[in-house]
């Protein structure tokens, strides 16, 4: 199975298309891993393919930002740049856009949707727009202490931290953005809350659902927290998807 069909297949069968997972920086004592826990987009970009995923030697293909691929088999609001051996490009289009479709599920049972949903959570007449995140940079000058999000994450550890668990000075080498905690959420400051999610109405679900959302920025970039941020909203129940059921959909491209 290539990855453009695994990546389809999790959309259609229903299976966990991400998830925050264990800690992305490593054992503690590794260059500020441990309590600065490493922003996977940030440091494992240069492994990406065209899609923006990448196969570990475990070889599960997997995604940390936006599946522009995955996006583009289902129509959701890009158009190809151009082809070549490496794969094809993308771009996002202008709007007016679509409501994104639903990419994949989380362990906790809800839909992960692609960037794009109405602009009134209660009202499919609305225009559609970017669901904007709601975390920005810090403005820090160094890393000894946690932002509020991210204290539910280091259970017990104090806002403000001892020497041993400052993280390295920001410089060119650890610039801002390395680390998840060089973030901070700030309430009103996009469209999405502190999980990346909101409650809405979506095409799938007239009566609404609470949904996550792949974020981007107002270039087409990636945009902190990416899918997930590093917490669920509901509570975790399942497990990726170990069979494809009957009703799953099949995509095919130019008959591969």
């Amino acid at each position: 199975m290539n990855r453009f069909c695994l990546a389809a297949w999790l959309a259609g069968a229903g299976a966990a298309f991400a998830q925050p997972g264990p800690p992305m920086g490593g054992p503690p004592g590794s260059t500020g891993d441990g309590i600065w826990l490493r922003n996977a987009y940030f440091g494992e970009a240069q492994t990406f393919d065209a899609c923006v995923g990448h196969q570990p030697g475990t070889g599960q293909y997997h995604h940390h930002a936006d599946p522009v691929c995955l996006r583009a088999q289902l129509n959701d609001n890009l158009e190809e740049v151009r082809t070549a051996r490496t794969g094809t490009t993308y771009r996002e289009k202008p709007a007016p856009w679509t409501h994104s479709p639903i990419l994949g599920w989380a362990f906790d049972g809800y839909p992960i949707y692609g960037p794009y949903a109405y602009s009134d959570p209660k009202d499919p007449a609305s225009p559609v727009q970017r669901m904007r995140s709601g975390f920005r940079l810090r403005s820090i000058t160094d890393r000894t202490t946690l932002p509020d999000f991210a204290l539910p994450i280091h259970s017990g550890v104090s806002q403000q931290l001892n020497a041993a668990q400052a993280g390295p000075a920001i410089t060119l080498t650890f610039p801002l953005g390395r680390y998840v905690e060089d973030f901070e959420f700030v309430a009103g400051l996009g469209d999405l809350d502190v999980y990346n999610g909101r409650f809405a109405v979506a095409p799938e679900f007239p009566s609404g659902t609470y949904a996550y959302y792949v974020t981007i920025d107002a270039d087409g970039l990636p945009a902190f927290p990416y899918i997930f941020a590093m917490q669920f909203n509901g509570a975790v129940n399942g497990g990726n998807a170990r069979a494809v059921p009957a009703n799953a959909q099949d995509y095919f491209a130019n008959g591969a």
